[in-house]
């Protein structure tokens, strides 16, 4: 906790556009790494997420974001806008598109990041070892808060996002923690 990401770098949007990390940090932010083509955990925590967004009292773009980055080079923007479509579809009309973001980068950037927020992962064959968690941004980039698991309590987030906007680290919650692997 406390450590914070690379403000530096260029990641690729769902529409194709590059983007500074910077310039997409300006409220608290819940952050995934994924990769888009998973067939273990992945789903099931995007699923976690579009069911904690369509839960929560908070406002999706306003109080908070969601970034969902693949660390999958094999990945890019078509395959994380078929993502994002998939998801505002479950979420409705009225979910602000611009609340979750989907984004692709070169394996360097992606690794950096990873790396920057204690995030690891390891290839196996076509797929990757990996934990099953999101993590809490501040508006200037700090990671303030884990929260491991493919299922969040909206109040658990609300806490989370009050913390991550005050500039303040939280506890983690201890729990068992979800790996996906082949």
């Amino acid at each position: 906790l406390g450590q914070t990401v690379p403000l530096d770098l260029m990641l690729v949007d769902e529409e194709g556009e590059r983007v500074v990390l910077r310039s997409l940090l300006d409220k608290p932010t819940i952050l995934t790494l994924n990769f888009f083509r998973c067939t273990g955990l992945c789903t099931p925590l995007l699923n976690g997420i579009s069911e904690m967004l369509q839960r929560t009292d908070q406002i999706p773009c306003k109080d908070f974001q969601v970034l969902t980055v693949s660390f999958d080079p094999r990945d890019d923007a078509e395959l994380a806008s078929t993502k994002k479509q998939n998801y505002l579809k479950q979420l409705g009309p009225l979910f602000n598109k611009n609340a979750w973001r989907f984004l692709t980068g070169d394996p360097i950037s992606t690794k950096r990041l990873a790396d920057a927020v204690g995030f690891r992962f390891a290839k196996r064959g076509e797929d990757y070892v990996h934990a099953g968690a999101i993590m809490v941004l501040s508006p200037e980039g700090k990671v303030t808060r884990y929260l491991y698991g493919v299922t969040f309590l909206p109040f658990d987030v609300k806490m989370a996002v009050a913390e991550a906007q005050a500039g303040r680290t939280g506890p983690t919650i201890a729990r068992f923690r979800t790996f996906c692997y082949s």
